[in-house]
């Protein structure tokens, strides 16, 4: 039976992994771990053949727990699946791959991926384990009988012929790596014909270790087979030899691309929620209409002037489209009231922001975008609702949020007043720059509209 560990410090996340990796292969156990320190301890004692690791995590986060267990010749074998948020910026899959992470999935996690991933890399771990014992059991043949290695025994010859991979015996010892044997699949693949053994000008290291190459080997038709290459050095008698195995990944490489068009659609799947989520909260308020996707414009614009990197102002743009969609929850007849809120009702008015909290946190969004629909009206003296967090408790998203949907909301109508223009809303940010909002979320609000960059 397959042992799956998943690791996430997020209970209610490896509740929901299990319930999809049964659905999707049933044949595999699963285990739990809640942070990296966990996890290590479990493979130490009860090695697992995959393991699901979320980069997020108090203490050891994913990125030390993979590099880690790469590091560890005992464990870098085990495939390793790093989870990564739909807004995952590039440097962090750039990082995971430097880690040694085998694949990716991208939350929220989708059956059609996980199966897909688990099969390939179990796939792919049953074929390195066969490649792995094949090699081991030449290795032995080459300790005990020169002859064998050399491809001369006919049992030996006949096992290696019928093998799918690729494998080439390269003898380095004249300077010059030159080929002395090559199975029926290697003649295939690299379009040799069989029985011509030609000198081979290969870069090939003389010292022991393994390592992979990705080829794209031209075949007899004129195409192209992306193939991936492992030698192994090693000497018998003094006399240096390099066996290697080339193993085509054509359905690999298909399977990549699959892979690539299930997160673009699942990309586009979200940015439609936040779409639905958004005008369905402006249709209950038409005072309102258009408020979210203003705020949004005019956040996204301060994120630029503030140098943010592109994925980071994506994530901010998002979360403005959502920011109220806690409104869903106020009675209409609240919304556009045209007189002054009574206490009771700006209390209910003041918890739509951990109604929006608690319904984007289902959607399993990334954590600053929930963080920054519950905090966007908090502020930095502690004045601010629900939580009445101060300073650097607010995060850095939830603040830009905060000065938009200010200057925004000042400039529009409402039912209980007329719009105050624009000055106005940036004189009232400017008076509480560094006080009640973030200074540098301010100057960017205020270079943003006085240069045009953004029309209210």
């Amino acid at each position: 039976m397959c042992k799956v560990l998943m690791v996430d410090d997020n209970y209610d996340n490896l509740v929901i992994l299990r319930a999809i990796l049964k659905a999707v292969a049933p044949e595999c156990s699963s285990r739990f771990a809640s942070s990296g320190e966990e996890a290590l301890r479990i493979v130490a004692a009860d090695r697992p053949d995959v393991i699901i690791l979320d980069i997020l995590m108090p203490g050891m986060d994913g990125f030390q727990v993979c590099s880690r267990l790469k590091g560890d010749q005992g464990y870098s074998d085990i495939p390793v699946i790093l989870l990564t948020a739909m807004d995952s910026s590039p440097e962090n899959r750039t990082k995971g791959l430097k880690c040694g992470a085998d694949a990716f999935l991208t939350k929220p996690v989708s059956e059609v991926e996980l199966e897909a991933q688990m099969r390939a890399l179990l796939g792919k771990k049953q074929q390195t384990a066969i490649l792995k014992s094949d090699l081991q059991g030449l290795q032995k043949q080459v300790d005990k009988d020169r002859a064998r290695l050399q491809f001369e025994g006919v049992k030996h010859r006949s096992i290696v012929d019928n093998l799918q991979d690729g494998v080439l015996l390269y003898d380095l010892s004249s300077g010059v790596p030159r080929l002395v044997e090559a199975n029926s699949a290697a003649s295939r693949l690299l379009s040799l014909p069989k029985g011509d053994l030609r000198e081979g000008a290969l870069d090939l290291p003389l010292e022991g270790g393994e390592f992979f190459l990705d080829l794209e080997q031209e075949d007899k038709a004129g195409g192209s087979t992306p193939v991936e290459v492992r030698n192994r050095p090693f000497y018998v008698e003094g006399r240096p030899l390099v066996l290697q195995v080339v193993r085509d990944i054509t359905d690999l490489r298909r399977l990549e691309v699959t892979l690539k068009e299930n997160a673009d659609h699942l990309a586009k799947a979200l940015n439609r929620t936040i779409d639905v989520l958004s005008l369905a909260v402006e249709a209950r308020d038409p005072y309102t209409a258009g408020h979210q996707r203003r705020v949004a414009d005019l956040s996204k614009a301060m994120a630029q002037a503030l140098l943010l990197d592109e994925a980071h102002v994506e994530l901010i743009y998002r979360s403005a489209l959502i920011h109220d969609v806690g409104k869903i929850s106020v009675p209409v007849e609240l919304l556009s009231k045209p007189s002054a809120l009574s206490e009771v009702e700006f209390a209910l008015i003041r918890q739509h922001p951990v109604t929006g909290y608690d319904i984007v946190n289902r959607i399993d969004l990334s954590r600053e975008m929930t963080l920054a629909v519950r905090q966007h009206h908090e502020r930095l003296d502690g004045t601010g609702y629900p939580d009445g967090l101060k300073g650097d408790q607010i995060i850095p998203e939830a603040r830009i949020l905060a000065v938009a949907d200010v200057v925004e909301a000042m400039s529009s109508h409402r039912p209980y007043r007329p719009a105050l223009g624009v000055e106005a809303a940036l004189n009232e940010i400017g008076k509480g720059r560094g006080v009640v909002y973030d200074p540098d979320a301010v100057d960017a609000c205020v270079h943003v509209i006085k240069e045009g960059l953004v029309i209210l």
